[in-house]
């Protein structure tokens, strides 16, 4: 048994490993992501040992580990190396591994977020934007293939993301169908219709409120 905070849960957990550029030192990944899946697993615990209860009668110790749950949380990690013999590396801002384009991208007010992993979402989009000799290229012709080219395709991508606002990128990889956001200074989320429309960030003025919680 060890004593542990976040950063060490992420560390030895294998986690830490993937985030950060890959000629530098890994960094760690912000907010209390142990935590959370921690009180997820004993939430799941807890139901699986009241009904375990109402069937035996007899009660249980629910006890969880901090590493073991997030070991658990490698997704595609585990996966692509017990069937394929790949190890996932850190990439900066890129989706580790063969999907691709997944990451942050300069554009000409600020930065978009693009998540195309698959060749068919890939080539709709490259056609919806005016780029339709890049499907024929083959560097790009399949999701292999890209996974050995993304410095390439990230360079014949980037002078139509830097020559157009975020919304207009959002617009067109939408409309072929794929996954596409704008990255917004914190601030200007205020302002988001979506999360003003939800009531999102509801001002509260009860001075007298943090004495109660």
């Amino acid at each position: 048994r060890f004593r542990s905070n976040e950063f060490t849960d992420d560390a030895i957990s294998g986690h830490t490993l993937l985030s950060g550029e890959r000629e530098r030192e890994p960094l760690a990944r912000p907010g209390r992501i142990a935590h959370h899946q921690a009180g997820a697993h004993a939430a799941i615990g807890a139901l699986a040992a009241l009904r375990a209860r109402e069937r035996t009668g007899r009660g249980q110790v629910v006890e969880l580990s901090h590493f073991e749950g997030l070991v658990g949380m490698h997704q595609h990690t585990l996966a692509m190396w017990s069937h394929g013999r790949h190890v996932l590396e850190r990439e900066g801002n890129r989706q580790p591994g063969f999907p691709h384009p997944v990451g942050i991208y300069p554009c000409r007010d600020g930065f978009v977020q693009l998540a195309l992993p698959s060749q068919p979402m890939r080539d709709r989009f490259l056609v919806a934007a005016g780029m339709p000799e890049l499907v024929l290229d083959p560097r790009f012709a399949d999701d292999l293939a890209i996974a050995r080219s993304k410095d390439d395709f990230d360079a014949a991508i980037g002078r139509w993301l830097e020559e157009r606002d975020a919304a207009e990128i959002v617009r067109i990889v939408q409309s072929a169908g794929g996954a596409c956001g704008p990255v917004p200074p914190l601030l200007a989320l205020l302002d988001d219709p979506q999360l003003r429309a939800r009531r999102a960030g509801v001002l509260i003025r009860d001075p007298g409120i943090w004495a109660r919680l």
